[in-house]
């Protein structure tokens, strides 16, 4: 396997940028024509589009009165296009918008560009020390949770992941000409394009199925077309959680239909978006100290309701810290271990 790869593209993040403001702005008939052209020259595109746009669409970024007042200054004469002045604010928001969205959500879709052999096989390997997520080539994403080590390969007719330890949820960007396997141990779980959830210890692999449906299995074929050799099969659907006892003596699968909080029990794990709309700085300071070990402590008691406008991941509380020193004047500081007192400038 191929490692020491490219983690991101910033040409790519910065398009998916412009067309986020371009969307929220609403599109021309021809400017339509342009954006299905740009999503359809790469997968992965959508996949950006996916996973950072969705969240930037529902708020204007650090709406301060700040804020506002970069974006809207009168434009330079040496900034003066034949386009206009708006159009020099527009592209200012653009970087705005890219460089709040590298700050508060900071790693969370990195494209990973395959290492390409000679036979035209794509494949890599990831080793996740902390949450990691990856968008692969063919625009599907994995998020990695703490400790999990996974391979990957694509090929023209098929797309495989090994899973050796850990866990992974996948979001599978539908292929009907490739079906996508994702190997842990004996087991195999096989899906044209889904979401699901793996985990994998050395007692049990656990399969929850969030949206669609796979079929999970154990085989004693190493050939991905011998479905012949299975010596189980259980096909889910969305709410279904499978799990195999790997130590077990004989081949034990059980299958249970879960609900929405048992569900997001099991998807604890993952980083959740956290979105606020003019949300006191005491509710944001409560959400991230919920969410995480390391505690914000508001000296100041002026402080505590001061409209927030942003979203960020809930494990991001540095960028978040950083970005309430830029935008508000404020001063920071680690006093014990794991707590950060946050405080008007003198």
């Amino acid at each position: 396997m191929i490692n020491d790869l490219p983690n991101s593209s910033d040409e790519t993040e910065q398009e998916a940028a412009e067309w986020i403001v371009r969307l929220d702005a609403g599109l021309s008939k021809d400017e339509e024509a342009e954006y299905e052209n740009w999503l359809s020259q790469d997968p992965a595109r959508s996949a950006v589009i996916k996973k950072f746009g969705n969240a930037w669409s529902r708020f204007d970024v650090l709406e301060t009165d700040e804020e506002r007042e970069v974006l809207e200054q009168p434009v330079s004469e040496s900034e003066t296009t034949a386009d206009s002045s708006k159009t020099v604010v527009f592209y200012r928001r653009i970087t705005t918008i890219a460089a709040v969205l590298a700050v508060g959500l900071g790693s969370w879709g990195l494209i990973e560009f395959l290492g390409t052999s000679d036979s035209g096989v794509q494949e890599a390997s990831f080793h996740a020390n902390a949450y990691e997520s990856r968008i692969l080539s063919d625009g599907t994403i994995l998020e990695l949770n703490d400790g999990t080590r996974v391979d990957v390969e694509l090929t023209s007719s098929l797309r495989r992941v090994w899973l050796h330890e850990g866990e992974v949820f996948f979001d599978v960007a539908k292929d009907a000409s490739r079906p996508f396997l994702v190997h842990v141990g004996e087991t195999e779980v096989r899906v044209l394009g889904t979401s699901f959830n793996i985990k994998h210890d050395d007692q049990f692999v656990q399969v929850a199925v969030t949206e669609g449906s796979v079929r999970f299995s154990q085989t004693s074929s190493s050939d991905p077309e011998d479905l012949e050799s299975d010596l189980f099969v259980e096909q889910m659907t969305t709410g279904q959680v499978s799990t195999y006892e790997v130590s077990g003596q004989e081949e034990s699968v059980v299958v249970e239909t879960f609900d929405s909080m048992q569900m997001e029990e099991i998807l604890a794990w993952k980083p959740e978006v956290l979105e606020f709309t003019s949300t006191p700085l005491r509710d944001v300071v409560t959400a991230f100290n919920a969410r995480n070990s390391t505690q914000i402590v508001l000296r100041n008691e002026d402080l505590e309701g001061m409209p927030i406008e942003a979203t960020f991941r809930s494990d991001n509380v540095m960028a978040f810290v950083r970005l309430l020193e830029l935008t508000f004047d404020l001063e920071t500081e680690e006093i014990a271990e794991n707590k950060i007192y946050i405080g008007k400038s003198n």
